[in-house]
């Protein structure tokens, strides 16, 4: 999903090399079709239409479907720090007696900094503020940003961890959940959940339009790789993500 925002949202949080002028404001709506993923919490091994829009204040207060809301503290050229409100996607049960993690937030602090080459290294930590797990995770990635002659190169590669409570409400299985289900009991505790690498291709279309293609790779590691609803036939250690998604900029004129 990180691969919807390389062209504006991923430089709210990320100091990348500047591509265009800061505005007063930018706003950003379209959409298009995903594979791999559903916010709505639906299914997600098939393609879903999704919404996108995302916006920014004078490069500082910002807004996005990833992101969340958010403001950047410290904004320098080489490098952003700051805090979010961050949506915690959920998922729908299709089967009696298992409870998965509803839709949440997440109040999240970043840091990244810019490299040479245009390398951008850092991450976030996520707690949880809505009672979904009172648990928190932890985000580490490092990326490259590049113009080609089609357009926005963005390539990623992440790995994420959280605590007890973070792992035990979106990969355990309590023993209620047992009982009632086929599936075993199981207490991930603390560790890493997962790895991947994404890459975006962003083109410009005209002056107020865009257009983005993105193949995002993801795997489950240690205590996720673990989980029984991760060795469940729907969801394997393995996935892929895809999509395209189209957008329409407004923006000030300063």
């Amino acid at each position: 999903m990180a691969a919807f925002s390389a062209g504006q949202a991923l430089a709210q949080t990320h100091p990348y090399e500047a591509v265009e002028e800061v505005r007063d404001w930018r706003v950003d709506v379209g959409g298009g079709g995903i594979y791999g993923f559903n916010p709505g919490g639906g299914a997600s091994d098939q393609l879903n239409f999704t919404f996108w829009g995302s916006a920014s204040y004078k490069d500082r207060i910002f807004a996005n479907g990833l992101d969340g809301i958010g403001y950047n503290i410290v904004k320098q050229d080489r490098l952003r720090m700051g805090v979010a409100l961050r949506p915690a996607y959920g998922a729908e049960s299709e089967l009696e007696g298992l409870e998965l993690a509803e839709f949440g937030a997440d109040l999240t602090a970043y840091a990244y900094q810019r490299l040479p080459g245009n390398v951008v290294i850092g991450g976030r930590i996520q707690r949880d503020v809505t009672d979904v797990s009172d648990g928190t995770s932890y985000f580490a990635q490092v990326s490259q940003q590049s113009i080609t002659r089609v357009g926005l190169l963005n390539l990623t590669a992440y790995l994420s961890a959280g605590d007890a409570n973070r792992n035990m409400t979106y990969l355990g299985i309590t023993e209620e959940e047992a009982a009632a289900t086929d599936y075993d009991f199981y207490d991930p505790g603390a560790g890493f959940t997962r790895g991947g690498v994404a890459a975006l291709l962003a083109i410009p279309i005209l002056d107020d339009y865009g257009v983005g293609g993105f193949v995002n790779y993801e795997r489950a590691i240690d205590v996720a790789a673990d989980s029984p609803l991760i060795l469940d036939s729907k969801n394997e250690e393995d996935t892929f993500r895809y999509g395209i998604i189209f957008v329409r900029r407004f923006a000030s004129d300063t």
